[in-house]
Order: structure tokens, then sequence, then C-alpha cells
């Protein structure tokens, strides 16, 4: 008697962890999204917890792997019956033939995909050198006061470190940026001349000594953070994921406001009210550069620049006159870890059932209803998918639980 054998199911591939790993990542930045939405919500889940959150998403994004443990596998297989296998064989039909090689519709994506990721990569580094490269031409800031603030404040954010920084305007910028990995470039814009159409250089316009040491703590502390690092590591992610449009939109801006977020209020929490209000002066002052002065150009995407959005504007002003005593919570954080590990924990793949084993008989299911007994003097036939599989002199252990009829007639066969 040929008995049913176990089910087949093909193994799980780079691309069904890697979607995946696309849909987990969805998920982590709508959660990030509703806690940036919400008026104190991201208050009270704390601010480096926010922080946190953001930097173990693009993390996720880098992993499309799953986690098998011997005794404990976090990975679960999600199994479709239907939508993937008949979504599988149609991205597997063959298209043309040559030999052995045999192109497929999914040849084709995955020829589509990876064209397009390489070349939004490639655009994406031609932009940042070339950027780099215009960085070299930009006139630096000789003014004697102002380079002894950034001396301060640099002593002051690294006392042990030797850190050489550049201190640079340019009238392609509408706020306050920093770009490096290792020799940060603080960018600071320029203005027109009140009485011509030229463009004023030297002394920072409009900023008090104060509200530049506030300009030259924020930019310096996101390059304490490594924030530029990150930056880099969302574009290249990004690049990947350019046909999600809920990644290639929504990700960056978020990603961007925790991470001003937490350096507002890493600054402002132990300021005092005269220090946190010169700090909403310089943020006020920029805000009005933008509004009336210089357009935004594209040049502001390479470096690391302030978001200057009305909404988020208004949420980095809340961040800074409401800080919660605490930074974060115990809970917010242990929260972010378990939603981490929780975006491994499924999978999803193709369930086909065989109808052929490799010996060319035929294989049948354990359908409920459709597997039974009949009694056959001493002996019981079984029956599979309302049909005769075999003989068996006693009840198979593994079919003890199906039903046992006296005669094939009392069997409801649709």
């Amino acid at each position: 008697m040929n008995l049913p054998a176990p089910v087949v199911l093909e193994h799980s591939s780079f691309f069904d962890a890697f979607f995946a790993s696309s849909i987990a990542v969805s998920l982590l930045t709508l959660f990030l999204l509703f806690l940036l939405k919400g008026k104190h919500t991201f208050l009270r889940f704390g601010i480096t917890s926010l922080r946190l959150l953001a930097i173990l998403i693009i993390v996720r994004g880098f992993l499309p792997v799953e986690l098998l443990a011997p005794s404990f596998p976090i990975t679960q297989t999600i199994f479709s019956h239907k939508i993937l296998p008949a979504l599988r064989d149609l991205l597997l039909h063959p298209l043309w033939t040559a030999g052995a090689f045999v192109l497929t519709p999914m040849i084709l994506l995955v020829a589509l995909w990876l064209s397009v990721s390489f070349y939004c990569l490639f655009r994406k580094i031609r932009g940042y050198l070339q950027f780099q490269n215009s960085l070299l031409s930009l006139p630096e800031i000789s003014d004697p006061e102002t380079l002894e603030i950034l001396q301060t404040v640099l002593h002051s954010l690294f006392p042990n470190k030797n850190i050489k920084t550049r201190l640079v305007q340019s009238h392609g910028f509408i706020s306050p940026a920093i770009w490096g990995l290792c020799r940060p470039t603080i960018i600071l814009p320029c203005i027109l001349a009140d009485s011509s159409k030229e463009l004023s250089y030297g002394i920072p316009p409009g900023y008090t000594g104060e509200e530049l040491s506030c300009i030259f703590s924020h930019e310096l502390l996101h390059f304490k953070h490594r924030d530029f690092h990150l930056k880099l590591l969302l574009d290249l992610l990004l690049s990947f994921h350019w046909w999600n449009p809920l990644l290639t939109h929504c990700l960056a801006p978020a990603v961007t406001q925790a991470q001003e977020l937490s350096v507002d209020e890493y600054l402002t929490r132990t300021m005092s009210r005269a220090e946190k209000t010169q700090y909403l002066e310089a943020l006020s002052k920029t805000l009005h550069f933008q509004k009336n002065h210089v357009p935004a150009k594209t040049e502001q995407t390479y470096a690391f620049a302030d978001q200057h959005h009305k909404k988020a504007v208004l949420q980095r002003l809340r961040c800074i006159i409401d800080a919660p005593a605490k930074r974060s919570s115990g809970w917010s954080t242990a929260l972010c870890i378990v939603l981490f590990f929780v975006s491994f924990s499924f999978i999803f793949d193709s369930y086909y059932h065989p109808t052929i084993d490799e010996n060319g008989n035929s294989v049948f299911q354990n359908v409920e209803g459709q597997t039974f007994y009949i009694k056959n003097g001493e002996m019981f036939d079984l029956y599979m998918q309302n049909q005769y599989v075999g003989t068996c002199p006693e009840i198979i252990e593994s079919f003890k639980d199906v039903p046992v009829y006296d005669n094939i007639s009392e069997v409801d066969i649709p």
C-alpha cells in the first residue's frame, strides 16, 4: 500500500526573506510614524527610544534572513495555498528557451529590480562625490569671534579629541548642515546683500554669539551621534527598496526627525530658561531665513541638514519646551527590542501539495471529512480524499482519529 507521503514544501529563498524584510520594515516605519504624528506620543515614548527604533528599522532592512534556532525557531513560515503558488507559477512560466537557459518573468523582474537599484545607488554615490568636490570651493568663514565660538563648542563636546572642523557658507543651503564621516564640515547659509544681488559672506547674518553656539552644538552633536553615517546607510537601503513607496517617501523624513528630536532634547535638557530661549531664537531665525531669502536646492539632500517642514518644526519646538524629565523609559526601550525580534517572526512561502511521489505513485492528503476507514472483515480499507488507498490489517497510528464506517454507503461523498 502506498501510504501518503509528507507534503513537500519549497525552501524559502532570498527573495522570500527580502520580501518579508520589506514588509517588516514597512510595519516598523508605520509604528514610528504613529509615534511622530501624536502631539505628545513621542515625548511619552521617550526621545532616546524613538532614535533607537529608527536605528533598528535600518538594521532590520539590512537583515533579510530567517532566525532559526535548533530548539526555538524564531521565524515561522506563513504558507500561501493559492495566491503565492499561482504567482510563482506565473513568474516561473517559460517565455523563451535557448538550450539550458529558460527566460521567465521572474528573471526579467529581478533584472529590473537590480538595474534600478544600482542606478539609484550610482546616482547617490555620484551626488555625494560631486557635493564633496563642491565643498572644497566654498568660502571658509574667517571671522575670529565665530571661530572662537566654534572652538569652545568643540572643546565642550570633544574634550579629549582634536577634531579638525571646516566652517563654510553656501547659498545653496536654507539651514545649517554638517557633512563628513571623520572630519566634519559645518555649512552655514548665506544671504543676498541688502543693496545688491551679490552674496554676502563672512559673519553668518543675523545670529548672535549665543545663537551660533547653539547652532554649532547642534550640528556637532549630529557628528558625535554619527547621524551622517546613519544617513548613508539609509540611502543605501532605500536604493534597493525603490519599489516600496512607504519607505521611499516616509522612512527618511521619519528617521531624520527622530535624529533632530534626539539632538534637540539632548542639548536642551540641562539648559536654563534663558539658554532655551537662545536656542529657540536661533531656530526661529533659520526659519525666517528659509522663508524670505534662499530657495532649497538639491545639494542640501546630501549633507545632514535640518528639516523645516512646518509640522516637523512645531514638533521640535514642543520637544524643546516640554522636554520630559527622562530621555527614555525601560518599557519603551524593551518594546523597541521586542518589535525588532518580532519582525523576524514571519516569512512567506508557497505551499504545494504533491500528487505524485518519486516513484510515480499517487500521493494523497489527510483532508478532514475525506479520510476514513471502511471495515473489510477483520481488516480496514483506507480512503483519502474520498479515494481508496489500500487495505490495512489494523488502524494506522497516524490515522487513528479518522472515522470508521461499516459500509461505503454510510459515507457522505460529494
